[in-house]
């Protein structure tokens, strides 16, 4: 007896129409005839409730029907084929996604302009030179003192003559050095004056560069405490370490990021040749960009800054000025 009838049997044993019969396992009358005239079959899971419903164990209602057994392993070799087309396309999905994911990082961050060539330049000057300058306080006497504001470097600019034309001359002193009568023709110029430290302005300036989509303010501030970033130094040393790294789709999101973020700070930093380190009585750096030489000295949250331009100050005639430096 195949199944078909065994399920006819059933039914009529228990007084059932086909309609009560289907409406027991939620199927219609129709499927009910097309399951006792052999024509479909129940799938495991009606054929499990038909074998709990009337008290009869599957092995009885599948023995002796071949055809069925043969349909039912078909099925099942179909269910796990889509089965394994279902995970295969979930993963290619979440594949996907991810690089979608990382796609939209690059773009926020504008990583891939990391191989432009001013950023090339910058890459080659974040190099911080090994011979760094010491400055050991000389003190002199109160009138051999050029004093603005709250520091003094000794007074070897009387032949130089004050520029006045300075948009800013609350924060800063020019002195220029005459080339004959003109005033188009310039020997040396120098000035010094305070200013923010790069960490600063970079955390706080809204009129800084952008590129592409903004960095939002939280993300310099996450950036710069992640990585123990206190200092312009400790901001230059981080961007010599991971200058070269190179960012694609298979780079992690922590690298797309973080070039990201080194990037739109050089897009607010100068383009030199080397950076110096002064160390001693006072803590700073030097940029030198072509003949003009610019030390920064460290206080807080502000930059001391004294700028030499032309071959006029030799690099001797330099640290002799910066070791008679007092800042109040």
């Amino acid at each position: 007896m195949n199944l078909g009838n065994k399920i006819s049997k059933i039914r009529k044993d228990n007084n059932m129409s086909q309609e009560e019969f289907a409406k027991i396992f939620n199927v219609t009358r129709q499927t009910v005839s097309s399951w006792e005239n052999s024509k479909s079959y129940p799938d495991i899971e009606t054929l499990t409730k038909i074998s709990d419903k009337f008290n009869i164990s599957l092995d009885i209602l599948l023995k002796e029907d071949k055809k069925m057994i043969k349909a039912l392993d078909s099925k099942l070799k179909k269910h796990k084929k889509y089965k394994v087309v279902l995970i295969i396309l979930i993963i290619l999905i979440l594949i996907g996604l991810y690089f979608g994911y990382k796609g939209f990082y690059i773009i926020k961050y504008n990583a891939f302009n990391i191989e432009d060539k001013e950023f090339t330049k910058l890459k080659n000057f974040m190099d911080i030179k090994d011979d760094s300058i010491t400055i050991k306080s000389q003190k002199l006497k109160e009138e051999e003192y050029l004093d603005f504001d709250s520091v003094k470097i000794k007074n070897d600019f009387k032949d130089f003559t004050p520029d006045l034309s300075s948009s800013d001359i609350s924060t800063t002193v020019i002195y220029k050095l005459k080339d004959g009568d003109s005033d188009k023709n310039v020997k040396a110029a120098f000035w010094m004056g305070k200013t923010d430290t790069y960490i600063h302005r970079l955390l706080n300036e809204t009129n800084l560069k952008e590129f592409g989509n903004k960095l939002l303010k939280d993300d310099m501030e996450k950036f710069m405490n992640k990585n123990k970033i206190k200092t312009d130094i400790d901001l230059f040393n981080y961007m010599a370490k991971y200058k070269n790294t190179k960012i694609n789709l298979f780079s992690s999101l922590k690298d797309i990021k973080q070039q990201g973020i080194i990037y739109y700070i050089y897009q607010n930093l100068p383009i030199g040749e080397s950076i110096n380190l002064i160390n001693g009585d006072y803590k700073g750096y030097m940029f030198t960009f072509d003949n003009i030489r610019q030390a920064y000295i460290m206080r807080n949250d502000s930059l001391y800054f004294f700028t030499f331009v032309y071959d006029y100050f030799t690099d001797e005639y330099i640290n002799e000025l910066l070791n008679t430096v007092v800042i109040r």
